[in-house]
């Protein structure tokens, strides 16, 4: 967890340095129930997003998150409880073609778990990663984008809604984002976003 505070700090205070464009700030909670065993997962963190659509019609994305969540998988009687924390770094490049901006982009994502079963408290189990490849729209102008987006695991496939929308003549703005899986046989559930920030 110190390692996600510091390098999202980091981020933080390289983007005035890349460009000045969007930077916003955000929750997240994301729900999964797992079809082929009794399976239950929840979990809510921090992001912050930096978005950089050119004057030369090239876009750059950033981002970067952290949170804290818990597990219960259960087979027949015999029930596992996990305490994880996860990490996430994600980067976007794209082409701005008019009101539309094609991109693709690739996140990666760390888990590191604790399990608790049959009186084995704290027991610490051995860290998760993995990689999500994205291809993506964004549509609109200046002042409100609108974005969809596939993304391609390493064991699921998912589709990513969203935008965000300039709020009167100042620099705030609102955004969020609705992803949910594509592979409703493996398992169910949702990722939410909601976003506030600047635009410059």
């Amino acid at each position: 967890m110190k390692r996600s505070i510091i390098l999202l700090a980091a981020l933080m205070l390289a983007m005035p340095v890349l460009a000045d464009q969007l930077v916003f700030g955000g929750v997240d909670y994301t729900t999964s129930e797992g079809k082929q065993f009794d399976a239950d997962t929840k979990f809510i963190g921090f992001a912050a997003s930096y978005y950089n659509f050119m004057r030369n019609d090239w876009f750059v994305g950033l981002e970067a998150g952290f949170g804290q969540g818990d597990s219960s998988i259960c087979i027949q009687s015999s029930c596992l409880d996990l305490d994880s924390e996860y990490t996430e770094f994600g980067l976007e490049i794209g082409y701005t073609l008019g009101y539309m901006t094609p991109f693709i982009g690739a996140s990666r994502g760390e888990i590191e778990s604790e399990v608790s079963a049959g009186g084995i408290a704290n027991l610490e189990i051995e860290g998760d990663s993995s990689t999500v490849a994205r291809l993506g729209l964004w549509a609109g102008a200046e002042a409100w984008r609108i974005r969809l987006a596939l993304e391609d695991a390493e064991e699921s496939r998912a589709v990513s809604v969203g935008g965000f929308s300039k709020i009167g003549s100042g620099g705030l703005a609102v955004g969020g984002f609705f992803e949910s899986p594509l592979d409703s046989d493996t398992a169910e559930g949702y990722s939410v976003r909601l976003q506030i920030g600047f635009m410059y």
